[in-house]
This record gives C-alpha cells, structure tokens and sequence, in this order.
C-alpha cells in the first residue's frame, strides 16, 4: 500500500490520503503564545492561569500530534476563560486545521 502525498505551498500543510497533517506551521504556534499572553493579561486569579496554561499546552501537544482533533480542540478552546481575544484566537486554530 503506497501513500499519496501532496504538499501545498502557502499554509505549509501535508495532506496525506484524507488525513491533514500541520507541519508546524508558525501562524499557528504564534497564536499559542498569543493565547498565553491574552491569559495573562486578561486573568487575575493564579489558580486559574494555571490551570489556562496547562489547557494551552495540551492544546499545544495536540496541534503537534500527527493528526489533530478538532473535537479535542474545540472542547480544549471552549474551557479556556471568555476574555480578551481568546475566543478569535480559538476560532484561527480550529479552522488553521480544518482546511
């Protein structure tokens, strides 16, 4: 059995067979550290920045995994605090994977 590859120029995506796979695209992590700059800048508990930097870094791991969820991510986004940009910066990641 032979996988098909195709590579597509701008996004810096791999599609293999039906399968989308982020080669680390750096707009995406870039929105990683916008998140953590808008939870620090918008969350004034500690107990709760920490427990949105842990939900970021799982959120981390799985755009980095081989073929990322967008139930996982979406359920992962929709936990973290309503404040500031979090919510367009959610929305930029889960559609980053789906195209």
């Amino acid at each position: 059995m032979s996988n098909k590859i195709n590579v597509t120029g701008d996004k810096n995506v791999i599609v293999t067979d039906s399968n989308v796979i982020l080669n680390h695209q750096p707009d995406i992590f870039n929105k990683i550290t916008e998140l953590r700059t808008e939870i620090r800048k918008f969350v004034s508990s500690p107990e709760e920045q920490r427990s949105s930097y842990e939900i970021i870094d799982v959120i981390e791991r799985e755009l980095k995994s081989e073929s990322p969820k967008t139930s996982v991510l979406g359920a992962l986004i929709e936990s973290l605090p309503s404040v500031g940009s979090i919510a367009s910066i959610g929305s930029f990641l889960l559609a980053a994977i789906s195209s």
